[in-house]
């Protein structure tokens, strides 16, 4: 079996590219909170399942999870949740106005199920909001 060559630039751009990828592991890893005091503890996003649409007058239900004040990703585990309760806002951008809220409790496990009721005379897509972050936009599907 004839030995398989490789060109010397073949090599060169082959050793560039691990020098890269450990410099960049190196520059990830310095910059993890446990290797700089003082640092900030690095959390898993809440999330939240929007539904796509809904006519005006439906009750939309958004489930969420990861709804923790504090968080490590070094091996420490996960804090408890940030809250007894969760607020949900359907803001209409074009009027930019908040057009319904409600709040749901939190569960020990961070999660939680939260009501939405569109407004009745709602006829654009609305975001729904959690601490002035976009979870998703529901459109609004004409009235039935």
């Amino acid at each position: 079996m004839a030995p398989h060559l490789v060109s010397a630039s073949a090599l060169r751009a082959a050793s560039r590219w691990w020098v890269l990828a450990a410099m960049g592991a190196g520059l990830l890893s310095a910059c993890s909170p446990a290797n700089s005091p003082g640092g900030e503890p690095a959390c898993v996003a809440a999330m939240a399942t929007v539904p796509n649409s809904a006519h005006p007058g439906q009750t939309i239900k958004v489930p969420m999870e990861n709804l923790y004040s504090d968080c490590y990703d070094q091996g420490q585990g996960l804090a408890n949740p940030g809250a007894d309760t969760v607020t949900l806002t359907l803001f209409d951008g074009a009027t930019q106005t908040t057009v319904a809220t409600a709040t749901a409790p939190v569960e020990a496990d961070a999660r939680a199920l939260v009501t939405l009721t569109v407004p009745a005379d709602a006829s654009r897509g609305l975001a729904v909001v959690y601490n002035g972050l976009t979870m998703g936009v529901v459109t609004i599907a004409p009235a039935k």
